[in-house]
């Protein structure tokens, strides 16, 4: 039987890699939750800086133990070059199934004022959109923390899921609405994987992204969300962008179809 980090491993280093390149820019204060796929966004991210010889100067903020662990023995291993990353651990009590700490305490410190990160990197055991969007997890007392860092402050939020999790409704779901996700960031973006070679997966995929697709519908003509985006992107092995699906465009799209109708019912 497969454990939680043998579950897909190629796809979550590829999410890594795309999150690490694509959304991590120079002086970033990165906030990133519980799960495997954070563990391997932290070698990316040191592994970005080693290749380049160039330093981030990240400030990262986890609840994760092993990215803390890998942050700190990157910077005993290259302390020339990743001295000026900042690691901050929140408080909490240690949840040893998922490595990480959990209760009132993380939450409070997932919340602080007191530093605001430019980018929160948060997961799923399930995401669903067959009857809106629904995010599930394993544990009942890690929906707190989730929850948290699904509604604080920040500038972009990433939800970061491999595909073996697209369409899964097994498990506890969270308190987390588009509304609630998008309430204090101007964008909120699921990045998954897209195994083209598998037509049986590609099919039960192709269902959850035409239930996103008609999610968008409904959110286009939402004012309270405008001019906010909310985003799915799916990637391939190599990190690249296959498709992606955005309320933004979802907007734009809606109004130039309305331009048009009303130019070609003008009279002549």
């Amino acid at each position: 039987m497969q454990t939680r980090s043998e579950v897909a491993v190629g796809w979550k280093r590829a999410i890594a890699r795309h999150a690490s390149t694509h959304l991590i820019e120079y002086g970033s204060a990165v906030q990133m939750g519980a799960g495997t796929t954070f563990s391997m966004l932290m070698d990316e991210i040191v592994a970005q800086q080693v290749q380049t010889k160039k330093s981030l100067d990240l400030i990262v903020m986890t609840t994760n133990l092993e990215v803390m662990a890998k942050g700190r023995d990157a910077r005993m291993v290259h302390a020339d070059l990743l001295q000026s990353m900042q690691i901050i651990l929140t408080g909490g009590s240690l949840q040893s199934s998922l490595g990480a700490l959990v209760g009132p305490y993380a939450v409070e410190g997932i919340r602080a004022e007191k530093i605001r990160p430019n980018v929160v990197f948060f997961g799923a055991a399930g995401v669903s959109f067959a009857n809106g969007l629904s995010i599930r997890y394993q544990f009942a007392d890690e929906l707190a923390t989730q929850e948290a860092y699904a509604t604080r402050p920040t500038d972009a939020r990433v939800l970061l899921c491999d595909h073996t999790k697209l369409g899964r409704q097994c498990g506890w779901q969270a308190e987390i609405t588009v509304d609630a996700a998008l309430a204090h960031t101007d964008k909120f973006l699921i990045i998954t994987t897209y195994p083209a070679e598998n037509q049986e997966e590609c099919i039960r995929l192709g269902e959850q992204i035409q239930a996103f697709d008609k999610m968008l519908d409904g959110l286009a003509t939402d004012d309270r969300l405008d001019p906010k985006d909310f985003a799915l992107r799916l990637i391939n092995l190599d990190g690249e962008v296959v498709k992606e699906l955005s309320l933004v465009e979802r907007r734009r799209e809606m109004s130039t179809r309305l331009s048009s109708s009303k130019i070609s019912t003008l009279p002549v």
